[in-house]
């Protein structure tokens, strides 16, 4: 299984992901290229900035994705 599809199939089980989880659960270092060829294969992933706590308990900002429902 390549990294496109194990992140979609994380995507499918919990439907959202941060770049943070994508490296420590999947192994996948630049995840937002990913997404980007996710979203050209046509799934509609959205994403939003949100404030996440790094190992030194700093304040920073990532993006989560989020699979959306298809319609």
């Amino acid at each position: 299984m390549n990294q496109r599809n194990r992140l979609l199939s994380y995507l499918v089980e919990h439907k959202t992901i941060n770049s943070f989880e994508g490296l420590s659960k999947l192994g996948i270092w630049r995840v937002p290229n990913r997404i980007s060829e996710l979203k050209k294969l046509g799934h509609n992933i959205t994403s939003e900035i949100i404030t996440f706590k790094n190992r030194f308990g700093e304040s920073t900002q990532i993006a989560q994705y989020t699979l959306e429902e298809s319609q």
